[in-house]
């Protein structure tokens, strides 16, 4: 495998096992699969791990809060499941079309540098 290609994939794939966040908060706690995340009413959460996000969602219906009116939630990494699930989940991702154009091109090319690339804010109801 080239170089170049090996070291966006480790960087991918160090970027998703990056922990779900949230302000502190001294309420109950519940398990998450990265540890334990504090749920409350009117908290805004970063959820970075796909698991993680199913498990947020899963204790919002059992208290019933709606995700948008009762707490907000971003995700990291756009994808179509995110565009319908709980009417529209807030994501941060990275534009990975010009991601792998650029790969393509510094591969072929034989660049060996950092490159920076665009990242889009999409808001939908989960906010």
């Amino acid at each position: 495998m080239n170089k170049n290609l090996l070291l966006l994939v480790i960087l991918l794939i160090n970027i998703s096992e990056i922990m779900a966040q949230e302000n502190p908060w001294k309420g109950p706690s519940v398990n998450f699969s990265h540890g334990k995340l504090k749920v409350s009413e009117n908290k805004r959460f970063l959820v970075i791990s796909d698991q993680d996000l199913i498990e947020l969602l899963k204790i919002s219906i059992a208290r019933r809060w709606e995700p948008g009116r009762d707490f907000g939630i971003i995700s990291y990494d756009d994808t179509p499941l995110k565009e319908i699930l709980s009417g529209g989940i807030s994501v941060i991702s990275t534009d990975f079309k010009k991601m792998g154009e650029t790969a393509a091109v510094m591969i072929k090319s034989k660049i060996n540098e950092k490159r920076e690339n665009p990242c889009l804010f999409i808001a939908r109801k989960s906010l």
